[in-house]
C-alpha cells in the first residue's frame, strides 16, 4: 500500500505533464472593480465585434448579486453597489460569466447555402458528420462536420463574416478527453447573428487576426491535430446562442447538398 501512496503522484503527474499551464481565451473582456467611500463601481467593456451575454455568477456573496444582460459588441457599461450593502473583499470577488451572442438576434437564415470549408479542387473524406457517435453528441457539436486532412492543409471561410475569436497557441493534442480543452480554433460572426466555428488548427495556424472582414473562399487557417482529436482533420461547426446561458449548435445547407446528407466515410468535393 505505501508503494502505491508513493507512486500513484508520480504516475498522475506524468500522465498530465503535457498539457500547457497557460490558458488561451479566444477574445478579450474586461472587469474593474473600484471602490469610493459609499459605492462600488463595477466598469465591464466588450472589445469584440460580437454582443455577448452578461451575468453574475456570485451566489456566495451575501446578499447575492444576481444580473444578466446583452452587452453590445464594441461597447462598455458601468454600474454601482452600496458600499453600506457589500464590503469591499465580497464585491471583489464577483463572478461574471461571459458568453458570445445574443440569443434575442441569433435566427439561422435557412436560405443561406454555405461553401465547403475547403479551397476549390480539393476533397475530402467524412470522418465525422451529424450526431457523430464519437464527439458529436452534445447539443453544441451535433450539427458538426469533421473533414479528414492532412496537417497543414488550407482551411477557407465557408461564409463571409467577422473574426471574433481566434486562439492558435496551443501545441498539443491526441485521443484523449485531456484535450479537450486545448483546441486552436477560430470563430467567425455572421450577419444574421449566427457563429462559425473551424476547430483544431495547427499551432500558430490562424490565417486572420480578431476584427477581420473575411469573405467566403479566403483562407483563414491550417488544418491540424490539436486538442481532443484522433487525427489531422477540421472541425466545422455552426452555432448561436438560444439562451442567457446555452450555445447550440444547428443544421446547414451547402452550396452541393444539405448538411444531413453528409455522412461518415463519403468523400466530398469543391
Amino acid at each position: 500500500m505505501q508503494f502505491f501512496r508513493l507512486v500513484l503522484p508520480l504516475l498522475l503527474a506524468f500522465i498530465v505533464c503535457d498539457l500547457p499551464d497557460e490558458r488561451y481565451q479566444q477574445f478579450s473582456f474586461t472587469k474593474e472593480i473600484t471602490t469610493t467611500n459609499d459605492s462600488h463601481f463595477v466598469y465591464l467593456a466588450n472589445p469584440s465585434m460580437a454582443p455577448v451575454r452578461v451575468r453574475s455568477n456570485s451566489k456566495s456573496i451575501e446578499p447575492p448579486i444576481e444580473f444578466q444582460f446583452i452587452l453590445p459588441a464594441l461597447s462598455d457599461t458601468t454600474f454601482s453597489f452600496p458600499a453600506a450593502i457589500f464590503d469591499s473583499s465580497a464585491i471583489q470577488n464577483l463572478s461574471i460569466a461571459v458568453s458570445l451572442g445574443d440569443p434575442f438576434n441569433s435566427t439561422p437564415d435557412s436560405s443561406f447555402s454555405y461553401s465547403w470549408p475547403f479551397p476549390k479542387g480539393k476533397s475530402y473524406a467524412i470522418m465525422q458528420a451529424y450526431f457523430g457517435k464519437y464527439s458529436h453528441s452534445s447539443d453544441y457539436s451535433r450539427f458538426a462536420i469533421d473533414f479528414r486532412m492532412a496537417e497543414g492543409d488550407t482551411i477557407i471561410a465557408a461564409r463571409d463574416g467577422i473574426v471574433i475569436g481566434v486562439i492558435e497557441d496551443y501545441n498539443v493534442g491526441g485521443n484523449n478527453k485531456k484535450y479537450r480543452d486545448f483546441a486552436n480554433y477560430i470563430t467567425l460572426l455572421h450577419d444574421d447573428g449566427t457563429l462559425s466555428q473551424y476547430a483544431h488548427l495547427m499551432h500558430k495556424g490562424a490565417l486572420v487576426e480578431v476584427g477581420d472582414t473575411v469573405k467566403t473562399l479566403q483562407p483563414i487557417g491550417l488544418a491540424g491535430n490539436t486538442g481532443f482529436s484522433s487525427a489531422p482533420h477540421l472541425h466545422f461547426n455552426t452555432i448561436r446562442a438560444v439562451d442567457w446561458t446555452k450555445t447550440a449548435g444547428f443544421p446547414v445547407q451547402f452550396e452541393q447538398m444539405d448538411g444531413s446528407e453528409i455522412k461518415k466515410g463519403m468523400t466530398v468535393s469543391h
